[in-house]
């Protein structure tokens, strides 16, 4: 994967920005461009981005020209073709992005609730008598 991702800062109108190595990214290029679509890992990228990225104005600017591949600034390639599409700014780019990671933080703390409460009604069951 590292070799893609390598290969996306050959192109000719792509440069690797400055601040790259200081982001959360560069040390998980594996979950940020990732065949892996799932839920989790889609998250577990994103959250990053989120909580953890000084740089996620920077790299939404550069997702807007240069790439459609990987989880840029918290955005996913579909958003982002959306966002080019209808010539979104950088700003409502991001504020897409967080309504989609508040609404599947939400989904994610939702199941998981419901798996705990599930678990413990299956531990308090009694056993049955034989």
């Amino acid at each position: 994967m590292t070799d893609d991702f390598d290969d996306l800062y050959n192109r000719p109108e792509f440069t690797r920005p400055e601040w790259y190595g200081f982001t959360p990214c560069a040390e998980k290029v594996d979950l940020f461009f990732s065949e892996d679509k799932s839920e989790r890992t889609l998250y577990e990228a994103a959250k990053l981005c989120q909580y953890q990225c000084e740089h996620r104005r920077e790299c939404a600017e550069l997702s807007m020209q240069a790439t459609e591949y990987g989880m840029w600034a918290g955005t996913q390639e579909k958003l982002r073709r959306r966002a080019r599409r209808e010539g979104w700014s950088v700003d409502k780019l991001l504020a897409q992005a967080d309504e989609w990671f508040k609404a599947l933080s939400k989904r994610r703390t939702n199941a998981e609730v419901t798996r705990r409460l599930k678990e413990r009604r299956e531990a308090a069951k009694p056993e049955p008598m034989i």
